[in-house]
């Protein structure tokens, strides 16, 4: 036993990984741990590296576990959702997946997944509160975070200087104040997509929550965005475009940063990831602040985390191997080489001495998943942004493009999709 093997196949996509094994009985009791734990994974960071890191912790856990062998895939991100329907129809599949918090929810009133906050018992103090409420559902914790990230507001120090802007905004308020100052040196506030390239999550999501709204009822079986919350978002939102503070080609023309006014030095602020702001404008060039506030402060970045199936052939061991691959020493290694932050509040200084990502590391607290979501998330989110697009570009008022958006968005709910 204790043979690691690794195999890349074009399997799933860590969107919408889920998983089904041929055993479902728990093994190990209190005694030694033995059997086969297969793990699918995505190339989260550097192929190549991530795949020596996960050989290094495998071999280590054989060593301290010789009756288990680990197997892991590391799978494509694309062609996710096919490939999980054949495994599960069939029956076949890992003992431990790669999810992110949309996934959750799905698998785990399906009774996929094994709830694993027992396992964790003290060491679930050491997780950010964000973290862990990414990867819970209906109060049970099922996965144990292993990264997260986040998107600031993050400013263009060049066309600050160029407008004699010194204090960057908090608020709305503030905010709308400084497209005024920066459009007066010709310049734009901010760059918003809405085009069916970009996740809801980094577009209008934040705004919503920005402003006190939510995206679904608490019980999950209607949309709330349809709300005093939500109509002052977008009627925000419409304003800057109206206002000439954001270019309005990128409303519904996809487009890489690379190849927008952002990436020419023509825009202020933008939520996006600093890591490629600083390729674009140069690290002395990038501002980090804290997310917008209105009714709330909070930005968006998720969380990647792994789960075990309840299918698996020996679940103590599989859950064993996650707590492993989450403990500080490991997560120390992998999000520092990934260039995600990491989940646990004893890691809060991985980039201590980055002057970019160390600031952004001080703002984990702030970030929110937005969730959690139901199972037709996915479809519910594309009939909103057809609908904000339509208001964005004039052809329906705000409230309208709300009110078509709430009952698409029922429609799918009720009817699974």
């Amino acid at each position: 036993m204790g043979r690691t093997r690794l195999a890349a196949t074009g399997l799933l996509c860590g969107l919408l990984i889920v998983s089904c094994g041929s055993g479902g009985q728990s093994g190990g009791g209190g005694g030694e741990l033995s059997g086969t734990v297969v793990m699918w994974t995505n190339p989260i960071y550097d192929e190549a590296g991530m795949r020596k890191h996960y050989e290094a912790e495998a071999a280590a856990f054989e060593k301290a576990h010789p009756g288990v062998d680990i197997e892991i895939t590391v799978n494509p991100w694309q062609g996710a959702q096919e490939k999980l329907t054949a495994a599960l129809a069939a029956r076949q599949g890992p003992d431990v997946v790669y999810l992110i918090p949309d996934r959750i929810p799905t698998l785990a009133s399906q009774d996929l997944l094994v709830p694993m906050g027992d396992a964790l018992g003290g060491d679930r103090a050491d997780f950010n509160d964000n973290a862990l409420d990414a990867v819970t559902y209906d109060g049970q914790v099922y996965a144990v975070p292993v990264l997260q990230s986040a998107l600031p507001q993050v400013y263009d120090k060049r066309v600050l200087d160029e407008a004699g802007v010194e204090d960057v905004p908090t608020t709305w308020e503030e905010f709308a104040a400084l497209g005024e100052q920066v459009k007066g040196a010709g310049y734009y506030l901010t760059e918003y997509h809405a085009h069916a390239d970009m996740a809801m999550n980094i577009s209008f999501y934040p705004w919503l929550f920005q402003a006190g709204g939510s995206v679904y009822s608490q019980d999950g079986t209607k949309v709330a965005f349809n709300s005093p919350q939500g109509l002052k978002a977008l009627t925000y939102l419409k304003g800057l475009f109206d206002q000439g503070h954001a270019p309005k080609g990128p409303i519904s023309e996809p487009s890489q940063i690379e190849e927008t006014d952002v990436s020419r030095g023509k825009v202020a602020q933008v939520a996006f990831e600093p890591q490629r702001l600083v390729t674009l404008w140069g690290a002395e060039n990038v501002r980090i602040a804290p997310p917008l506030k209105d009714e709330r402060q909070v930005g968006y970045g998720t969380v990647g985390s792994y789960g075990v199936l309840k299918t698996a052939d020996d679940t103590a061991a599989a859950t064993e191997w996650v707590k492993w691959i989450s403990r500080p020493e490991a997560l120390r290694e992998f999000d520092a080489a990934s260039g995600f932050f990491a989940p646990r509040k004893s890691l809060n200084d991985l980039y201590a001495d980055d002057p970019v990502l160390g600031e952004v590391e001080k703002l984990i607290p702030m970030m929110s998943t937005f969730g959690p979501h139901p199972k037709d998330a996915a479809e519910v989110s594309a009939a909103l942004r057809v609908e904000i697009e339509a208001a964005l570009r004039g052809q329906k008022t705000p409230q309208q493009a709300l009110a078509d958006a709430e009952a698409e968005g029922n429609r799918i709910l009720s009817s699974g999709g």
